[in-house]
């Protein structure tokens, strides 16, 4: 991959949107000169328009358009699986949407989004741009951005961003900012996470897992985000939302619960999983154990649900196989 920045002229990104046959024609405009200023601004590294893929859709939708783009350099690569009689089944050997690659009409619809909900931010937060820039950060900051905005009422006065809420401690949490509930004005703290070895699971059909106190090996799990939080106080929730890329099985689903049972720093876990079309891919899950009715009334009502045009995102990625697989395939098949 070349690691020359290419920024396209805001004709260029209006082609690529175009392809999509997804937006209005006003919305088309406005996209394409709000992200060409972005793109402008943040000299995404290794950015690059790439061709429009077609895939196959479905009765209502018989081709579905994909313009993309890519970035890096990342540590992702199907370069990465050198010996060809074996695979480590890991996303690291992988490449695609969500990867090493995205959807600009995914990368419009932030743009749009964050001039909505957080025009300061997006505009003259240093971090922020630099987040955004760097490979290694570009698509876990667009998805923060994404989680941010489904909370309804949200008001930039009352947003922060890399928060850190323990009294003594270093690690943040994504975003604390304050809503207005149907009976409070509550604090919600929230800490994002994009699972995107869930695009591993879903490649080699591995089962689900989910964040733990202990590693395998008995270690300290210091990836655990509940070691950002404390617990919540009265008008109060901490939320964990996670991006995942597989479908939400009945394994996750009770590793989800699990988590959320055995400690009480969260109070909630939200879950998108885009490519999840038996269940539409949206699950809210609380403690089983614990009476918080407000936080979950709070949660429910305050939240909005993925639009039109999260649902219709497409997650298309390639992944190694050892050439015994591929035989053995070859030989069942003949």
């Amino acid at each position: 991959m070349s690691e020359t920045t290419s920024v396209p002229s805001e004709n260029e990104i209006a082609h690529a949107l175009r392809a999509t046959n997804f937006l209005s024609d006003d919305d088309l405009r406005e996209r394409s000169r709000l992200l060409h200023g972005d793109l402008t601004r943040f000299q995404i590294e290794g950015f690059r328009l790439l061709p429009v893929q077609v895939y196959p859709g479905s009765a209502t939708r018989p081709e579905i358009h994909v313009s993309e783009y890519e970035f890096g350099p990342v540590r992702f690569s199907l370069e990465n699986a050198k010996d060809p009689s074996s695979v480590r089944k890991t996303v690291e050997e992988m490449v695609g949407t969500a990867i090493n690659r995205e959807d600009i009409l995914y990368l419009s619809q932030i743009s749009a989004l964050a001039y909505q909900i957080i025009p300061r931010l997006w505009t003259t937060d240093r971090r922020l741009t630099e987040n955004i820039r760097l490979p290694s950060q570009h698509l876990d900051t667009l998805n923060e951005i994404w989680w941010l905005g489904r909370w309804s009422g949200l008001d930039e006065k009352f947003v922060r961003r890399e928060v850190c809420i323990l009294p003594q401690g270093e690690k943040t949490i994504d975003w604390q900012f304050e809503l207005s509930g149907t009976d409070a004005r509550w604090t919600i703290n929230l800490e994002v996470k994009r699972i995107i070895g869930s695009l591993g699971n879903k490649a080699y059909q591995k089962t689900h897992h989910f964040y733990s106190t202990v590693r395998d090996d008995g270690s300290i799990n210091t990836d655990d985000p509940r070691l950002k939080f404390r617990r919540s106080s009265e008008h109060e929730v901490n939320v964990l939302a996670v991006t995942w890329f597989d479908e939400i099985s009945v394994e996750l689903e009770a590793e989800i619960q699990r988590f959320l049972d055995e400690d009480e720093r969260i109070d909630a876990v939200i879950v998108w999983a885009c490519g999840d079309r038996r269940r539409g891919g949206w699950v809210r899950f609380f403690p089983r154990f614990r009476d918080i009715p407000s936080k979950r009334q709070a949660v429910s009502s305050l939240l909005l649900e993925p639009n039109e045009e999260d649902q219709a995102r497409v997650i298309a990625f390639m992944f190694p196989r050892t050439l015994d697989s591929i035989q053995r395939e070859m030989s069942q098949a003949s």
